[in-house]
């Protein structure tokens, strides 16, 4: 009974945090539409940089290796499980990196954070604060990554919660730049 209140516990703090990030961003757009609204005609739109579509197929591509690493380490195949967990981590720093591109093209294009208008400014901080969130979801990937590496005793029932909610909260966060992204093509 004791382990069913401790996953009950994380799982409510993990539904916490999710809904927490889901209010900041829901905050955030809003923000953006009413500024939007309130400047009419003098909005100045952003391009967004070809960089964060590529940073979107990334981030999917990332879910995707973990979703094939969940499913092989339910099913107790170790080494696929870890291969497949590092590809998703690979692909999430190819997530950053991406990212990062796409902020130096929008230097390049001269969007900067400000003095450029109000959508350049929400460009940066919707994707600055996604990014910390990107930044914590990979420390918790590596994390996995390494014990089931150096630990072979990972691989039992006990950490099969934990390994699971960091999942979850990689895959919220996929699904929140998707999100994020199609918005700011949509609404910009």
């Amino acid at each position: 009974m004791n382990k069913l209140r401790k996953e009950q516990a994380y799982k409510s703090m993990l539904m916490f945090g999710l809904f927490s990030i889901v209010m900041l961003f829901a905050g955030l757009t809003s923000a953006y539409i009413v500024s939007k609204g309130y400047l009419g005609s003098n909005w100045q739109s952003v391009k967004l940089p070809d960089a964060f579509l590529y940073s979107t197929i990334l981030i999917v591509i990332s879910s995707v290796f973990l979703i094939l690493s969940n499913k092989k380490y339910i099913n107790k195949e170790e080494e696929s499980s870890k291969n497949y967990l590092f590809m998703a981590v690979f692909f999430g720093v190819l997530f950053l990196i991406s990212q990062y591109l796409g902020w130096i093209s929008l230097v390049n294009n001269e969007y900067f954070f400000v003095g450029s208008g109000n959508a350049s400014s929400y460009v940066y901080i919707f994707s600055g604060v996604h990014l910390a969130h990107v930044l914590f979801g990979l420390f918790f990937l590596i994390q996995s990554l390494s014990k089931m590496t150096f630990l072979s005793k990972y691989f039992s029932k006990d950490s099969t919660i934990t390994l699971k909610l960091k999942f979850w909260f990689w895959h919220f966060l996929g699904f929140l730049w998707v999100y994020l992204y199609v918005f700011l093509c949509l609404y910009n």
